[in-house]
């Protein structure tokens, strides 16, 4: 086939009109479907950063145990408090984002 010939057919197919029909709770069911995969795809998103932080924190054990002399290992409670603090305030931003902000977005 030519390109001419193509883009005729391509024009008679435009030309149609188009006949869809679905039934009325099709949106329905459609949005419930995804806010299933939504609550699914959560959870596992939490599972998932739940065993990578874990496993960070242990690598980081190891590393530090291993790697760190006598000297350093004197200064890791300190600087365990310190994480602390921050993983609390990082986790207390999320939180207020998740249920001030978001809330508002789906409003909009």
């Amino acid at each position: 086939m030519r390109q001419d010939e193509i883009d005729q057919k391509l024009e008679e197919a435009l030309k149609r009109p188009v006949e869809v029909s679905m039934s009325a709770d099709f949106s329905d069911r459609v949005l419930a479907k995804i806010g299933k995969r939504e609550v699914l795809m959560d959870r596992s998103v939490k599972w998932v950063y739940g065993l990578a932080m874990f496993g960070f924190l242990v690598s980081a054990s190891v590393c530090l145990l291993i790697f760190a002399d006598r000297d350093t290992l004197v200064y890791l409670p300190q600087i365990g408090v310190w994480g602390l603090l921050i993983g609390v305030m990082v986790s207390a931003i999320q939180w207020l984002d998740h249920k001030l902000v978001k809330k508002k977005a789906q409003l909009i």
